[in-house]
């Protein structure tokens, strides 16, 4: 006879599951979305912040900001 698991750990799975897909969501644009925009030459990188934030960000052109938000 098989046992069914009980449903507090059902919801854990089923957040974890969503647990990594934000994470996911959140760094898919660094991670996929903005080095594929670069080697397409479909806009430009640039320095944001100042001090010990500072760092680079990728820009689109302004006729592809939709693909800045296609895995958000």
């Amino acid at each position: 006879m098989q046992s069914h698991p009980s449903p507090l750990i059902s919801i854990a799975r089923w957040g974890y599951l969503a647990l990594s897909a934000l994470i996911f969501a959140l760094f898919a644009d660094m991670l996929f979305i903005w080095p594929f925009g670069s080697m397409l030459g479909a806009g430009q990188w640039v320095h944001v912040g100042q001090g010990k934030k500072a760092g680079w960000q990728f820009h689109f052109d302004s006729g592809l900001q939709w693909l800045n938000s296609l895995f958000l």
